[in-house]
């Protein structure tokens, strides 16, 4: 029986730990994809590189949802008028405008 000494049950419980946070931030988004890059064209594609675009955003309070040109499809993803192309309602690009009515609160984080 091999001994266990306090070095490597300290090296397993930290392992065990960063692993359990990297499953926890990964079950903090919807999981949906909208926009996935296999499922563009080459000039789609482009067109959301130029914009930014990411399926999940990392700017803090700012989202598809609550921009001008997010459209809601009924479905899990929306549509953005910019490019008639699915946007994850909580997706982002650099083209964000905040929405008519729509709440913009900044709560730390990164803001554009």
């Amino acid at each position: 029986m091999e001994k266990i000494t306090r070095r490597h049950a300290l090296i397993r419980v930290a392992g065990a730990t960063a692993g359990l946070a990297a499953i926890s931030a990964c079950q903090k988004s919807s999981g949906v994809q909208c926009a996935a890059p296999g499922q563009l064209t080459r000039s789609q594609q482009a067109a959301r590189d130029g914009r930014q675009y990411v399926e999940a955003s990392k700017v803090s309070g700012k989202t598809c949802t609550n921009c001008t040109f997010f459209k809601t499809a009924g479905g899990d993803c929306g549509t953005c008028a910019i490019d008639d192309m699915p946007a994850n309602p909580e997706g982002y690009c650099i083209s964000w405008s905040q929405a008519e009515g729509a709440q913009y609160k900044k709560t730390g984080g990164q803001h554009a």
